[in-house]
C-alpha cells in the first residue's frame, strides 16, 4: 500500500480479501491502510483461519501440507488477529467465522486423505444427483444433506474453527 499513489485521497472503506496472509508485514500493511482510511472508515479483512476444522479437529495429515504454503507468509487465529488489530489501533467492530467449503468436502478429505480434483464440488451446494429414486425421496434426502451442511457450518462458526476469519474494523479518530 505504501507504494501506491492515491494522490492524497482518503477512503471510507478498504477491503482486502485473502490478502493479509501474503504480505511481508501485516502490521505495516494495516498501518498503511489506516493512513488512507478516513476517521470512522471501515476496514474489511478476510484471512484463512489457523484453527480451520480440517487442521484442528479432523485427523487428516495431508491437509497440513495442503494448508501451509510458501505463498502464505503469515497465519492468523482469532487471538492473533485481535492482537494485530489492537496493536495497530483499529477498533474491532465484528469478527465473523465463515466456512466456504461444504460438509462433503470435509468428508472427502477424511475418507481420501487428499483434496478433490477441483474446488467446485466442495464449494457448491451439497446434493446428490440420484437416479432410480422417486423425485420426492431425492428431494427429501437432498434437503437433509443441505440442512446438515448448514448445521455443520453453524457449529464450526460457533467454535471458531471455520476456514476463514472475516473482520470488520474501524479507524478511530485521533
Amino acid at each position: 500500500l505504501k507504494d501506491c499513489d492515491f494522490k492524497n485521497k482518503k477512503f471510507d472503506h478498504i477491503a482486502a480479501f485473502q490478502t493479509l496472509e501474503h504480505v511481508s508485514d501485516p502490521y505495516q500493511f494495516l498501518v498503511d491502510a489506516g493512513k488512507i482510511l478516513n476517521d470512522g472508515g471501515k476496514l474489511f479483512i478476510e484471512v484463512p483461519n489457523l484453527n480451520d476444522a480440517l487442521l484442528s479437529m479432523w485427523p487428516v495429515g495431508a491437509y497440513r501440507k495442503f494448508y501451509f504454503q510458501k505463498a502464505h507468509t503469515f497465519y492468523f487465529s482469532p487471538k492473533s488477529i485481535k492482537t494485530l488489530f489492537s496493536k495497530v489501533g483499529f477498533k474491532l467492530e465484528k469478527i465473523y467465522f465463515l466456512q466456504d467449503y461444504n460438509l462433503f468436502n470435509h468428508f472427502f478429505w477424511y475418507l481420501n486423505n487428499g483434496p478433490q480434483s477441483n474446488s467446485s464440488f466442495g464449494l457448491s451446494v451439497p446434493h446428490i444427483n440420484f437416479s432410480g429414486f422417486s423425485s420426492r425421496a431425492s428431494q427429501k434426502i437432498n434437503q437433509l444433506i443441505l440442512t446438515a451442511d448448514k448445521d455443520y457450518k453453524k457449529v464450526l462458526s460457533e467454535y471458531q474453527i471455520t476456514s476463514n476469519i472475516f473482520v470488520i474494523a474501524s479507524k478511530t479518530s485521533k
